[in-house]
């Protein structure tokens, strides 16, 4: 069996981030999210980033649940309740490796934005 081996320059370079939000409501926390991802968007669009360039992974929400102490009429007490809820927008910039000094930029607006779990 034999063995080889390539050496050679990537074509692209994707840096990844998640920006994540909460709030009482869920509408509250998506609207929360949505003025995060839409600011981070549009101020790399300003950079002239292109559109195609930035997409979205995933979008999830969760919501922040608790069981209540009080018990029922038959002494259960396992009700579920939510107290709030996060939305996680996880997004996917793709820069060309020939334009490496693009990576501070998305890095800036992701850390201004409190993007959380960013990574290249």
């Amino acid at each position: 069996m034999g063995q080889a081996s390539i050496d050679a320059i990537p074509n692209n370079i994707k840096v990844s981030l998640t920006i994540e939000t909460n709030g009482s409501t869920l509408q509250e926390a998506k609207n929360k999210n949505d003025q995060k991802i839409n600011n981070f968007i549009e101020t790399l669009l300003r950079k002239d980033f292109k559109r195609e360039n930035i997409q979205t992974l995933n979008y999830n929400f969760i919501p922040y649940q608790y069981y209540s102490s009080l018990k029922d009429k038959d002494g259960n007490i396992s009700q579920v309740l939510i107290n709030g809820y996060k939305v996680i927008h996880n997004v996917i910039v793709e820069i060309k490796f020939s334009d490496p000094q693009y990576i501070d930029t998305v890095l800036d607006q992701a850390i201004e934005n409190d993007a959380k779990g960013i990574s290249i």
